[in-house]
């Protein structure tokens, strides 16, 4: 009798279906999840140091020179005269042996390493230190920040947790799929079983993922992508979102929408090619049972 096609059929979408998740699910989503927990517990180094000075370092060193900048400022700056009265020589116009109000030592607030240098006895280098010193805090801080909320173990706990599903998923169940896959196009008894255990896994596995995302990780790690939200919002440019705009628009419901369709597509699909392999015609041309004659004699197929 001659052999149903579709387990052949079966085994072609098997294989299509692994190789989609080996490289997307294992490859992209495992590897780079780890990538990105890794880079995380790693952020001082995606800012390039300064003067020896780690990113950390680097703001604070820049608030504190921030600090000793505008102190200069005042104490250059010489108060507007009051109504009637004569006009205040700035330090240009006074004689050069006039006195002269010395800059404090040292910087304010604590610093213990020197971020930068300049003048501090020129009103306008003082002026222009002060626009540098903002821009590099506005450019550090968002970034610090955000790794900061990023760090707690809450929330690398579940990163790691979704780039070890997407590692077995993807490479584990993946690789169990796709030789599954090469033995149903050859007709192989030995595929049988192992097309129920890679596809019924796969199956199964993103069903329970599904679950905890939606009752464990998701509620656990609102607060921290609601406040980079925040925060993102009231950074300005992209050198002060380390995220992107692909990061903000994951953290919205369109993003959450379009997780949840993946999540059930990758249990959709392995739940269908389960469903069609495990049908009488389908099971029968590869293991040759449950197949009846007329006569009522079972219907047999040779070993390929």
């Amino acid at each position: 009798m001659e052999r149903s096609q579709a387990p052949k059929t079966i085994g072609i979408l098997a294989l299509i279906w692994a190789i989609l998740s080996i490289l997307f699910g294992g490859g992209m989503g495992g590897c780079c999840g780890i990538f990105g927990v890794v880079m995380i517990q790693n952020m001082d180094k995606l800012i390039p140091p300064k003067g020896g000075l780690s990113a950390r370092e680097q703001l604070a060193a820049a608030e504190d020179e921030l600090k000793q900048v505008e102190a200069d400022i005042a104490r250059l700056t010489p108060p507007a005269p009051a109504a009637g009265a004569k006009p205040v020589k700035t330090p240009s116009e006074e004689p050069a042996d006039a006195p002269k109000s010395k800059a404090p030592e040292g910087p304010v607030g604590g610093a213990s390493k020197v971020y930068t240098t300049y003048d501090r006895e020129s009103l306008p280098a003082a002026t222009a230190q002060k626009g540098a010193l903002e821009n590099d805090v506005d450019r550090i801080k968002p970034v610090i920040e955000t790794f900061t909320v990023m760090q707690d173990p809450t929330f690398t706990g579940m990163a790691y947790a979704g780039a070890g599903f997407s590692l077995f998923d993807g490479l584990v169940l993946g690789t169990i799929t796709l030789v599954a896959g090469i033995g149903l196009i050859k007709y192989s008894r030995w595929s049988y079983s192992l097309a129920l255990l890679g596809l019924g896994g796969k199956a199964l596995l993103n069903v329970v993922y599904l679950l905890f995302q939606v009752f464990i990780a998701r509620p656990a790690m609102k607060p921290f992508t609601e406040k980079i939200a925040d925060m993102q919002a009231q950074a300005q440019g992209a050198a002060a979102n380390p995220l992107g705009g692909f990061g903000q628009n994951m953290q919205g419901a369109g993003g959450e929408a379009l997780q949840l369709g993946i999540q059930a597509i990758a249990i959709l699909v392995p739940a269908a090619l389960l469903f069609f392999l495990t049908r009488p015609g389908a099971r029968a041309a590869i293991l040759g049972e449950g197949l009846h004659r007329a006569d009522g004699s079972d219907v047999t197929y040779r070993e390929p």
